[in-house]
């Protein structure tokens, strides 16, 4: 009986530094970026990526006064993601008095990420679609270690919501997004050319199967057209940052106190 109890003292007594291990370390957070609005632990991001978010964050405060900060961490130990991420958040003050700010965090080592939402921005904001934006970029972007490309194109979609809700023009130069081919695609264009193919090979070739090779050549031509918009797939390298860079005269603001009370959602990848 007495060896039965300490061996329950002695489990008792190994729980306890896992137990303490779930809760977050407020000290043990990193420190605000003092001439950034990311940080990178890992380095994962180019320094023209970073410029991009950078000069996105700093012309969503001058104009709407919303704060964006990036925190991609390389191990949170047994912390839960979100309490991790809320707490960065809280301690950055990422936002102003008026609350509305968003920070995009990823915990590298456990697979993490999230969007934590200031009390201010909830209401555009919504959970539901702050996941779904997330779904969209940042999670098949990480899934192939295109890091740099999910957190500029999280940053650009969320930067779009505020901006329709804040009645307000983003001016900031989006060279360095993944493209998205518009019209006609290639897929489309190639069964076009099989089906033509074969009517003309059914047909016998003539005279007369020369428009359906002249029509062939302008779905081929269509098709390779477009590249409108920053959207789209997550291959490809990128440029320079083209456009002026830089953050449009220093750093403006962005982090002045703003609330977090755990809008927002996260998940893996």
């Amino acid at each position: 009986m007495q060896k039965r109890i300490l061996s329950i003292l002695f489990i008792l007594l190994l729980a306890i530094p896992v137990a303490a291990g779930f809760k977050v370390n407020k000290a043990g957070l990193p420190k605000r970026p003092q001439n950034s609005y990311v940080y990178d632990e890992d380095r994962l991001l180019s320094k023209q990526e970073v410029q991009f978010v950078n000069a996105l964050s700093e012309e969503l405060y001058r104009k709407a006064g919303f704060g964006l900060a990036v925190a991609l961490i390389h191990d949170i130990g047994f912390a839960d993601f979100r309490d991790y991420a809320l707490n960065i958040a809280e301690s950055w003050g990422v936002g102003d008095k008026s609350n509305e700010g968003v920070l995009i965090f990823a915990a590298m080592k456990q697979h993490k990420r999230s969007v934590e939402v200031g009390y201010g921005a909830e209401g555009y904001l919504p959970d539901v679609l702050v996941e779904r934006l997330q779904q969209k970029t940042i999670v098949p972007a990480f899934r192939v270690e295109k890091y740099g490309q999910g957190v500029m194109m999280l940053a650009w979609e969320i930067a779009q919501v505020v901006a329709k809700e804040k009645g307000i023009t983003l001016e900031v130069n989006t060279d360095q997004l993944p493209q998205e081919e518009e019209n006609s695609p290639f897929g489309l264009a190639l069964i076009i050319f099989v089906i033509l193919f074969l009517l003309v090979s059914k047909n016998g070739g003539g005279r007369g199967n020369g428009c359906l090779w002249f029509l062939l050549g302008n779905a081929l031509s269509n098709s390779s057209r477009g590249h409108h918009g920053p959207r789209g797939g997550f291959g490809g390298g990128f440029g320079g940052f083209g456009g002026g860079g830089g953050f449009g005269g220093g750093f403006g603001g962005g982090f002045g106190g703003g609330h977090f009370g755990g809008g927002g959602s996260g998940g893996g990848w």
